[in-house]
């Protein structure tokens, strides 16, 4: 078993397996001795909502949400929104709609922003938003934030919790360093301002031998090598970040300050055909 070490949290067991509701509904990821019995809401019953089990699709969702998202539940509201970009994760927005599909059973409303240059994606639902609580996303101001313990038991599932975080919190850029004179040298970024949440992902890549750098609000990924690795092993579904990597393979370097619709137009039809596949990792995940 893989597995990162961290203060476990206390937990009761009913021996005798009377589950309340909301165990019998998420019974498998054992961190219900905070929660009360969650009831469906007649508007989730009327869209057959579904709760997920454990996949590597949910953790890729919970790592967007980390990333890009919140949560609000309080009073009658209880709703998430994911926040994207609207001109450079355009494409992203169709996988992280369909996923959400896929996981719930629920069609997202959106909102597009142009103003602002942002794409919502939201969910009203009572019983999403208490099962996200159990997965111990915070409530309102994003801090604190933990990975779920069932994550880190399983390298598949940190994975794709970590593609998800990269896809919406992270960066793929081509930087002028040492002797290279152009724009050449690869570095996979994460940017969080939640210090333990960045002590989680620091921790995760470690774990995995990515040999990542720490610094105060953010976690490199620097050179060839890791850019590989993490292709390898990770991958991306983000076109923002895969049009940059093509445009690197085709020309040996990234130039900076260009949007996707600069970077489609060089790589041309057949370079877009070619990123169709979107995820470079998903291979090592269906093994």
């Amino acid at each position: 078993m893989f597995l990162i070490k961290r203060d476990k949290m206390k937990q009761t067991e009913n021996i005798h397996h009377n589950y309340t509701l909301s165990e019998i509904l998420f019974k498998d990821f054992n961190i219900f001795h905070h929660m009360s019995v969650i009831e469906f809401s007649t508007y989730d019953l009327s869209r057959n909502i579904k709760i997920p089990e454990k996949s590597n699709e949910l953790s890729e969702f919970l790592g967007i949400l980390m990333g890009d998202g919140y949560l609000i539940d309080r009073g009658r509201i209880h709703k998430f929104d994911i926040t994207l970009n609207l001109k450079e994760d355009k494409e992203y927005v169709f996988f992280v709609i369909n996923l959400i599909k896929g996981l719930f059973n629920v069609i997202p409303s959106t909102l597009s922003r142009p103003s602002q240059n942002t794409f919502d994606i939201l969910v009203n639902s009572k019983i999403i938003s208490k099962f996200l609580l159990s997965q111990q996303f915070p409530n309102g101001f994003k801090k604190n934030m933990k990975v779920p313990n069932w994550i880190l038991k399983k390298k598949q599932f940190i994975y794709s919790f970590l593609r998800g975080l990269a896809d919406t919190d992270g960066s793929l850029f081509f930087a002028k360093r040492g002797t290279y004179k152009s724009n050449k040298y690869p570095v996979i970024e994460i940017k969080t301002y939640d210090k333990f949440l960045l002590d989680e992902v620091f921790n995760m890549l470690s774990m995995l031998n990515f040999n990542p750098v720490k610094q105060e609000c953010k976690i490199q990924l620097n050179g060839v090598e890791r850019l590989n690795k993490w292709l390898r092993e990770i991958g991306f579904k983000n076109l923002n970040h895969l049009s940059r990597y093509y445009i690197w393979k085709k020309f040996g370097f990234c130039p900076p300050n260009t949007n996707l619709k600069d970077r489609l137009k060089l790589l041309g039809r057949r370079g877009r055909t070619a990123m169709r596949p979107i995820s470079i990792g998903e291979s090592m995940l269906q093994n």
